[in-house]
């Protein structure tokens, strides 16, 4: 059979055009979104970012997957992985939440020392900044998705505490600006080191000493190089996952809400499993703990209420932030935190 030019020319579209419009919908369909992500792979912090990506992509057959772009975290006075997904470099980030703003309400809240000492106290005045955090993150063109909780935070130390301790020549890892500030009322003195650093600075003797918690510690092996801890409970820092507002209104209804509804599940189980996670730090520590001399309590709890009163004094949402959470406790009967009962909130 002769076919000519035109006719050939026609079998061609019939062939071709279909498979350009299937490319065209496969590539419109599926939408890689990039993370950026400075915690290490092993950790459980980790572990339930993945869970997060894993159900998503799952729920969408694939149309959306991640890839997690690992990135060093700059730390207080800034973090420039909340800037990548503000700018849309990035899609989403996962930062410290007290490093977006510090002197902004909802992000240096969860940071003031023994306001919340446990997962019930710090979930409490997780939901009561959720408002105030949401209306900053929204005018800064991000959208909160989930919490990743860290466990509550005590003080590693080279050499025990006595009473002989001359605490200013004691350098002490920080990593915000209300650590920085309590840790040197204390006496200490407070050094600025990312999570990268940290085994470096040990080593070098540029810390002797470091806020954080039994997980953190336990898995990077601190534990040998920092071997006194002292479980003081101090607070929960909070690693928040946001997106990029822009980019999430760009994408189809059906996706927009694989992403919410999986949200909302990966911020229910991180509080479970972050908090099965310190219990078994615990146990497995249990024996190295070190109790604080009274003398170093008392210097702690005097910091800690110099602090939570000047951040108080700053603006008026402070302290209407703090009132609604303790009765917020009480609503829900949670036990409330000592430190409550000593300062004014009137």
């Amino acid at each position: 059979m002769n076919l000519s030019s035109k006719n050939i020319r026609f079998i061609l579209a019939v062939l071709i055009v279909p498979l350009i419009i299937s490319v065209i919908w496969f590539h419109e369909s599926n939408k890689k979104l990039i993370i950026a992500h400075s915690l290490y792979d092993s950790s459980l912090q980790t572990n339930i970012l993945r869970i997060f990506t894993d159900n998503v992509e799952l729920t969408t057959n694939n149309e959306i997957n991640f890839e997690i772009s690992k990135t060093e975290e700059m730390l207080w006075p800034g973090s420039r992985l909340s800037e990548l997904a503000e700018t849309g470099k990035v899609d989403i980030s996962n930062f410290l939440l007290s490093a977006f703003s510090p002197d902004l309400t909802p992000f240096s809240a969860n940071s003031l020392p023994y306001i919340a000492q446990d997962f019930d106290q710090a979930k409490a005045l997780s939901e009561i900044s959720q408002p105030y955090l949401e209306k900053v993150l929204s005018e800064n063109n991000l959208m909160l998705l989930f919490f990743i909780p860290w466990p509550p935070q005590g003080l590693f130390l080279k050499k025990p505490l006595t009473n002989d301790t001359d605490l200013k020549k004691i350098k002490i890892r920080v990593f915000d600006k209300i650590g920085h500030d309590f840790i040197q009322k204390i006496g200490f003195t407070p050094v600025l080191t990312e999570n990268h650093e940290i085994s470096k600075a040990i080593d070098q003797g540029s810390v002797d000493g470091s806020l954080g918690s039994k997980t953190h510690f336990y898995d990077f092996g601190y534990t040998r190089t920092l071997p006194y801890f002292y479980d003081l409970k101090l607070m929960l820092p909070k690693y928040v996952v946001v997106m990029n507002k822009e980019i999430f209104q760009k994408l189809p209804d059906e996706k927009q809400q694989a992403i919410l509804d999986n949200a909302n599940f990966t911020d229910l189980i991180s509080w479970r499993l972050s908090a099965a996670d310190e219990y078994k730090k615990t146990m497995i520590l249990k024996k190295d703990y070190q109790k604080p001399p009274q003398w170093f309590l008392e210097k702690a709890q005097k910091a800690s209420i110099a602090i939570i009163s000047e951040w108080m004094a700053a603006n008026a949402e402070n302290k209407s932030l703090l009132r609604d959470y303790k009765r917020y406790l009480q609503e829900n009967n949670i036990n409330a935190p000592n430190i409550l009962e000593k300062i004014s909130l009137r």
